[in-house]
C-alpha cells in the first residue's frame, strides 16, 4: 500500500490537507496505520483539502504513485552503491525513522560473514528510495532495523564493529 512517511510527502507535494487541523492530519496517519481502505484515506484528504482536488484525482494520484514504486533493489544492494559513492544515508525500516545516519565505505568488505548472520534478513529486504534520498527498507523489524544503524554508526563493542565491518575502529 503506502507508508505514512509517502503519504505525508503526497500532501506536502500535492498541497492537501491544507484545509485540516494538526489533529485531523495526525488522525488520517492514525487511521492509515490501522488498514484503513484507500477510500476511507482519500475521503479523509479531500474533507481537509482546497479546490481543485476531487475524490477522484486524490484517489487516481496516490494509485499512480503505488503502482510506480515497485520496489526492485535490496538493502544490501543499496548499500553496496551507496559505498562506491558517498557512503552515508538515513534509513526508514518499516514506519521507525531510525536513529543514526549509517555509515559505510567501500573499503569495507562488504557484507561480512558476521553481518550476513546477524543482518542476512534485512540485507534481503527491498527498499525504496525517496526522494530526499531516504532510503525505506520494506522490513518488520524495527527493532533489528534499529540495532543495524547503530551497529553501523559504530554504536556496539569494537570486537563486534570489527566482525561486521571487517575495519578496526
Amino acid at each position: 500500500m503506502i507508508s505514512n512517511y509517502e503519504l505525508m510527502n503526497l500532501c506536502i507535494k500535492n498541497q492537501w490537507f491544507t484545509a485540516g487541523t494538526t489533529t485531523q492530519y495526525d488522525k488520517m496517519f492514525t487511521v492509515a496505520e490501522d488498514g484503513a481502505d484507500l477510500d476511507c484515506i482519500v475521503m479523509l484528504i479531500w474533507l481537509c483539502s482546497e479546490e481543485p482536488w476531487t475524490t477522484a484525482t486524490i484517489k487516481s494520484t496516490i494509485e499512480a504513485f503505488i503502482a510506480s514504486k515497485e520496489p526492485t533493489m535490496t538493502f544490501q544492494a543499496y548499500i553496496l552503491e551507496k559505498m562506491a559513492v558517498d557512503g552515508e544515508f538515513d534509513c526508514i525500516i518499516g514506519d521507525v525513522d531510525m536513529p543514526a545516519t549509517v555509515c559505510v565505505g567501500d573499503d569495507m568488505p562488504f557484507p561480512t560473514d558476521r553481518m550476513r548472520e546477524k543482518y542476512g534478513a534485512l540485507l534481503d529486504a527491498k527498499v525504496n528510495v525517496l526522494s530526499d534520498s531516504t532510503v525505506e527498507v520494506l522490513f518488520d523489524d524495527d527493532r533489528l532495523g534499529e540495532r543495524f544503524c547503530l551497529d553501523m554508526a559504530g554504536y556496539c563493542s569494537q570486537d563486534e564493529y570489527t566482525q561486521l565491518t571487517g575495519l578496526d575502529c
